[in-house]
């Protein structure tokens, strides 16, 4: 099924999906797909499964992605969504999809050593954040990064 998100509580760790068929269908945020938790927003279209159809609770609620746009359209932005890290000793890799409208989804890395985190008083949790800050502006310059890092595959 699909529909848009009506509202959410990040307190509670919970939402409302007003369905395409008019219906509203609570879930909460373990019901939504790990990836997706950090996108999600009033009016963004979603799609999710009902267990049963007597259950009013939505699982595997995910944020819809349209289609390719029609040929002539205009080109939008590309996006950027975490979908995790690797660790191998003291370097660690985060992870991002990047997609552009059209085009095939590519997988960029940003590859930190850990001990710069310990240094500059970093937490781990901000490194995505961090990665997706540098990934960002080194796009809104029109150009790749000059260090070795990201790396696209």
């Amino acid at each position: 099924m699909r529909g848009r998100i009506k509202s959410l509580n990040a307190l509670r760790g919970e939402g409302v999906i007003q369905a395409e068929n008019g219906e509203c269908i609570s879930f909460e945020f373990s019901a939504v797909l790990a990836y997706d938790v950090a996108c999600m927003a009033v009016g963004a279209l979603v799609s999710f499964d009902l267990p049963r159809r007597d259950d009013s609770s939505a699982v595997n609620v995910c944020i819809h992605r349209p289609q390719s746009p029609p040929e002539g359209a205009p080109r939008r932005p590309a996006s950027l969504r975490y979908v995790g890290f690797e660790q191998v000793q003291g370097l660690r890799a985060y992870r991002f999809e990047r997609t552009v409208s059209g085009e095939d989804m590519k997988i960029v890395v940003v590859t930190t050593d850990l001990a710069l985190f310990t240094r500059h008083r970093v937490l781990l949790q901000q490194g995505p954040g961090l990665c997706l800050r540098l990934l960002e502006t080194e796009a809104g310059k029109g150009r790749p990064s000059r260090t070795p890092s990201p790396r696209t595959t």
